[in-house]
């Protein structure tokens, strides 16, 4: 038995039916379907095809070519600033506005009137052939120049004193709509359709209704007076006392559900519905199901559940637009047959009307689903303000070398910075200046005969392990370069030692300290250091380095050899 009920606190209705939900009815928002407009032309786009209507306080409405009544160009047409009756056909979405039509449609419980076809229409549902003849026989009787009616499903086995009734009071509505927008000045609301119990006692129940449920006592006398208006008996309508209805009855276990990106199957297996901007795909997988005998039967059952759960979860969470179903890979076409079948079978009572393709090679199903209001997760979802709606959070972990070196780099470009504060040195653009500051404290480290002290020893070590990453990045030394420094006093035995001369060299054009705590020292000492090398002294290049890194010897000195 389904149960249809309604809370008109919360504006939320559901028809429940062994404790799962089949449709919402939600009733929130400042633009929603059906809502008619006085609106103002704001701009004629003929690239797009389409104008933006005005719908008052700058809340403005898309209107396509194809719904505006005429002939001719779209600048023929509509003018700016013109003045059109609209009505929302589609509500807004979390990135684009209210699309609107200029053909308004008014559904009653039987009837629907329609502006732009003037024609009376049947329900294809409605199957009988004589049933068919018979009302639309009465209908044309009853329907006056200018508009069209539709007549609904509801309507089947109804007399001609039920159709009058219902006609009657859409034309009074029609006619007053029209009074109002000939005497609005101004973009505004002029109707918005019936109070929410009113809207949901109309498309929500059926016969197939046993139980309808409110949770306000003006709620139940007006479903109560609806019904009996309608049904030409008294049906009592249960009035929740006790907490709130929704939580009672399961409604809101269902919707939190039905928000879930991942959706349980009987059998074990599950679906994965994802929303993006262009379509919405649904992925079935067969999860914990191994109860079957073959893979083909586990196949089968799952795709046949997942095509019924598909259904119902579609309208639950009024998916519209593209829709993509990646079933289980089936090779046997009889397989395929019975669960397309099963598909078209779960989506007919749908009221969107999707259109299903065919099967593709790869397991693919493709269908549109008309979209008409918002979508279950735009009505109660919004944003996250950490990963603004892309679910993962990224972040970048820098290993704690590398995050040592980016420190050291800093506090380098810091004390450069700091440099130019320092006015107890004269001219420090002299680069030859500081060349031979950086050549003497080399002399006095690779001198096989100098002594150095514990102290000195530790400064050094400090100087070096400061040392700014740009080291490492030095430009190579030619031959040309080692000869004429070899020439002048310079002494490096051995590859290391090159490579910490030119390195320094680099290093001490910008350290201020360590070139204040050399020049403190006596330039007797240096004169004396410098002795020991001869401006004669040569150097032997050996032949099967030249291509490579060069390795330098000096000669014994005399007072070596003595």
């Amino acid at each position: 038995m389904k149960s249809l009920i309604i809370s008109e606190r919360d504006k939320i209705a559901a028809i429940m039916e062994d404790d799962k939900a089949i449709e919402f009815f939600i009733h929130r928002g400042d633009l929603l379907l059906g809502d008619i407009y006085t609106a103002r032309v704001e701009n004629i786009m003929p690239s797009i095809d389409a104008v933006f209507v005005n719908l008052g306080n700058n809340r403005m409405g898309f209107l396509h070519a194809s719904d505006i009544p005429g002939h001719g160009s779209l600048n023929d047409r509509v003018q700016p600033n013109q003045k059109l009756l609209v009505q929302i056909v589609k509500e807004p979405t979390s990135n684009k506005g209210p699309r609107v039509n200029t053909a308004i449609s008014m559904p009653g419980r039987f009837l629907v009137l329609t502006t732009e076809n003037t024609n009376v229409s049947v329900s294809r549902k409605i199957v009988d052939y004589q049933e068919r003849n018979r009302l639309k026989a009465m209908v044309s009787l009853l329907k006056p120049p200018g508009v069209g009616i539709v007549v609904r499903t509801e309507a089947e086995g109804k007399d001609e004193y039920d159709l009058e009734e219902d006609f009657k009071m859409l034309w009074d509505l029609w006619k007053e709509i029209a009074d109002k927008h000939e005497n609005h000045k101004y973009p505004g609301l002029v109707f918005r359709d019936q109070d929410f119990i009113y809207r949901v006692v109309r498309d929500a129940y059926t016969a197939e209704i046993g139980e309808v449920v409110s949770d306000t006592p003006s709620g139940q006398a007006k479903a109560e007076q609806i019904l009996k208006n309608w049904t030409g008996r008294d049906v009592e309508i249960t009035l929740h006392k006790e907490g709130n209805i929704l939580s009672s009855r399961g409604v809101e276990k269902e919707i939190l559900t039905a928000l879930q990106t991942k959706v349980e199957l009987p059998s074990g297996g599950y679906l994965f519905i994802q929303t993006t901007e262009a379509l919405t795909v649904v992925d079935v997988n067969s999860g914990r199901f191994t109860s079957s005998r073959t893979l083909r039967e586990t196949v089968l059952k799952t795709n046949l559940e997942a095509a019924h759960e598909i259904g119902r979860q579609l309208k639950l969470r009024n998916i519209g637009g593209v829709i993509v179903v990646d079933f289980i890979d089936m090779d046997d076409r009889r397989d395929q047959i019975n669960v397309l079948e099963a598909f078209e079978n779960a989506l007919m009572s749908d009221r969107a009307k999707p259109q299903i393709g065919q099967l593709s090679d790869l397991g693919l199903v493709e269908l549109t689903r008309r979209r008409q209001g918002q979508s279950l997760m735009e009505i109660f979802g919004h944003h996250c303000s950490s990963c603004h709606g892309s679910g993962i959070v990224f972040e970048i972990g820098l290993s704690g070398e590398i995050r040592k070196q980016r420190e050291g780099q800093e506090g380098y470009r810091g004390d450069r910075g700091d440099r130019g504060d320092r006015g107890e040195r004269g001219d420090r653009g002299d680069w030859r200046a500081q060349r031979n500051n950086n050549r003497n404290r080399m002399q006095r480290r690779h001198d096989p005969r100098r002594q150095e002290g514990p102290q000195q020893d530790r400064q050094e070590q400090d100087s070096d392990s400061s040392a700014p990453v740009e080291r490492e990045i030095s430009e190579p030394i030619t031959e040309e370069e080692v000869i004429r420094n070899g020439s002048e006093g310079t002494s490096p035995t051995t590859e290391e030692g090159l490579n910490n001369e030119t390195g320094n060299e680099f290093e001490n054009e910008f350290d201020e300290n360590e070139n204040e705590e050399y020049e403190e020292e006596s330039t007797d000492e240096n004169e004396v250091e410098l002795s020991s090398y001869s401006q004669e002294a040569k150097y032997s290049v050996k032949a099967d380095d030249v291509s490579g890194v060069f390795t330098l010897t000096p000669k014994d000195s005399p007072e070596e050899r003595d």
